[in-house]
């Protein structure tokens, strides 16, 4: 096989192959631990491969040499009407381990599938009809026709818009119902859809510079900057994939509450602050790192909306910061008491409520201004 190498066709090789290694190791382990966006990132980073690879081979000398430049003409590898869905129902998935693809979520990929039944019908009509380049008698490449690109770019950028709204919606929502929000919140999602906005930012700025997605030598820095971005996806997808770990089951239904709940007047609202109070410290409900909204109203045996309604206007809070207001005045208690002598100052955060360092320290900070070790210092002097 030739492979003309130099500086640009081996740098991009590398990406190409590491992206290989990594959709296969994101395919296993997706199968292996039953995680289905898993499966979807091993497909996001496999369709970035196939992206990358004219220009690898285009710069490795195949587009000049008979048979590999028909095998580029034929072989579609600009999957841009898949690339859309695949992104969204990653963000889904992500957000919603028990999400479930219905019927009508199929029609998505529609438009991709058709893109290849036309890839396909090129390649039957100039190979097996007519044995001739008819398609492809202009010696141009279908996948990097410049309306094709410009096209394919507005349809992933609508995708990746509508996959930002969703987690903006999604996180707003999860803030409002459960005290242990930050570690649902997922963080992984918010830095895939930055790389992901970065990669578009550059590919429009290159194609505002150079219209023409044929010009190879013009495109190899954008590809660059491309590889390097879904490298950074494919590589912490990777550990997320590994280490995801659901603490609660989330209906779906938290994705498309998009509109906030009408507000109604409550009667009593001092009186009601005063029972939610008493019920959250005397039976300790803020230790439990897995409580809802649910679980509260259920205890009050009133509607979970009034229950939110009541800590909105009552303590201008949501669930997830009025719960752990009532963790932190715990530990304030116990670090005032000296209890950082008997006990690691993470066991006292996690005997209060919090299911983690990292989101203890955050709540900490927010709270009190300054930092666990900083309070316990400034106690001690």
């Amino acid at each position: 096989m030739e492979f003309y190498f130099n500086a640009k066709s081996v740098t991009l090789l590398f990406f190409f192959l590491q992206g290989l290694i990594f959709s296969a190791l994101l395919l296993k382990k997706g199968i292996e631990l039953e995680n289905r966006s898993g499966c979807l990132l091993s497909a996001f980073v496999l369709l970035c491969v196939l992206s990358l690879s004219p220009w690898m081979f285009g710069f490795a000398g195949w587009y000049g040499v008979d048979g590999y430049r028909e095998a580029l003409f034929f072989i579609p590898t600009q999957h841009y009407f898949l690339l859309g869905p695949v992104i969204y129902f990653y963000s889904r998935f992500l957000m919603n381990p028990s999400f479930e693809l219905s019927k009508a979520d199929y029609l998505h990929f529609i438009p991709g599938l058709l893109y290849i039944l036309y890839a396909l019908v090129m390649f039957v009509t100039d190979v097996v009809i007519l044995d001739e380049l008819y398609f492809y008698a202009d010696g141009r490449d279908k996948d990097l026709s410049p309306i094709y690109q410009f096209i394919g770019t507005a349809y992933v950028l609508g995708y990746l818009l509508i996959s930002i709204r969703l987690y903006f919606a999604y996180k707003a929502k999860i803030f409002k119902e459960f005290s242990f929000a930050y570690a649902i919140s997922y963080n992984w999602l918010k830095w895939f859809l930055i790389a992901l906005s970065a990669i578009l930012a550059a590919r429009i700025i290159f194609l505002m510079i150079y219209p023409s997605w044929g010009d190879f030598g013009a495109k190899f820095w954008y590809y660059v900057v491309f590889s390097a971005l879904f490298y950074y996806i494919a590589l912490n997808g990777l550990v997320n994939t590994i280490c995801l770990s659901i603490p609660y089951e989330l209906p779906d239904l938290y994705l498309y509450q998009v509109a906030e709940t009408p507000v109604y007047a409550i009667e009593d609202v001092e009186g009601w602050k005063a029972r939610l109070n008493e019920l959250i410290v005397e039976k300790a409900l803020y230790r439990n790192p897995l409580l809802s909204l649910t679980d509260v109203s259920d205890e009050l045996n009133i509607n979970r909306k009034k229950v939110s309604t009541i800590i909105n206007q009552g303590f201008g809070m949501n669930f997830n910061d009025y719960i752990n207001s009532f963790r932190i005045e715990e530990i304030k208690k116990r670090f005032e008491n000296g209890e950082t002598e008997d006990f690691t100052v993470l066991g006292i955060a996690l005997d209060s409520g919090f299911n983690s360092k990292t989101t203890f320290n955050r709540a900490f900070k927010k709270y009190t201004g300054s930092t666990p070790q900083f309070y316990i210092q400034k106690l001690k002097l």
